[in-house]
């Protein structure tokens, strides 16, 4: 609990909000199961911006006070990537993302530290938001009975969480400028790439890009990219065989 104790009990940014603690580490649950186990339980007479974020997370500045004005009907959060068709191909189109927000990060020990993403405006629309740190309002939770999907145990839940808002109920996620820091770099598993395969078969008619693999990998891969745009064309001529291709297409991501 050393980089919670840090980042978040004894933040001094954090005096004026309640804190809600999911100690992980004897069972690991699934991360969505943690987060909707608090979203079912919660009194939703009480109005609250929840802020759901990851232990090693350091916000340097008030979210109290960036939250004042903010839209309560648009998801927040500090970095997120917006992707765009740049030009058309055989599948349909080669797509350029971007990383949107600005955030220090560093090694766990402060080493490596630099600064990602581009400063933009706040409010800036996004297509995806980070899990480090993920704002949502309890009006819409409550009004749209918004949930995190548990079939992306501790990968691509808030990207999800995102695109499953904008597809569903046309809820818009925005950046939130913050002065803060994530006391992590990241890791791209066999996990994480088993996730973002399951994330591209479930929104298979939008590209998005994981802000994630922006941060470690300076671009979005191109295999995830082509994958999408495949299954895309796939489903829409032959929606009886994309299950068939689950494995050839996730060994894809992998390599």
């Amino acid at each position: 609990m050393e980089m919670y104790d840090q980042c978040i009990k004894t933040n001094s940014f954090l005096y004026d909000v309640e804190k809600i603690v999911f100690d992980n580490r004897e069972r690991n649950i699934g991360i969505p199961q943690r987060y909707n186990s608090f979203l079912k339980s919660y009194n939703y007479k009480v109005p609250a911006w929840f802020v759901f974020c990851h232990e090693d997370f350091q916000p340097l500045s008030s979210l109290t006070d960036s939250l004042i004005e903010a839209d309560q009907t648009e998801i927040y959060g500090p970095t997120g990537t917006k992707t765009r068709r740049w030009c058309k191909w055989l599948f349909g189109g080669y797509y350029q993302s971007a990383m949107l927000g600005r955030i220090r990060q560093s090694q766990k020990n402060g080493t490596c530290l630099a600064e990602f993403g581009q400063k933009v405006p706040r409010g800036t629309i996004v297509d995806l938001l980070d899990c480090q740190c993920l704002i949502v309002h309890s009006s819409i939770v409550a009004k749209y009975k918004l949930r995190f999907d548990n079939q992306f145990s501790f990968h691509c839940y808030a990207e999800d969480f995102c695109a499953t808002a904008i597809e569903k109920y046309g809820i818009q996620s925005a950046i939130l400028p913050l002065q803060c820091q994530h006391w992590s770099p990241g890791n791209i598993s066999s996990g994480y790439a088993e996730a973002a395969h399951s994330f591209n078969m479930k929104h298979p008619r939008t590209a998005y890009s994981a802000p994630v693999s922006l941060v470690l990998g300076g671009g979005v891969p191109w295999n995830w990219r082509l994958q999408v745009k495949v299954l895309t064309f796939i489903n829409q001529q032959y929606p009886h065989t994309t299950q068939i291709l689950k494995k050839l297409f996730l060994a894809l991501s992998q390599h």
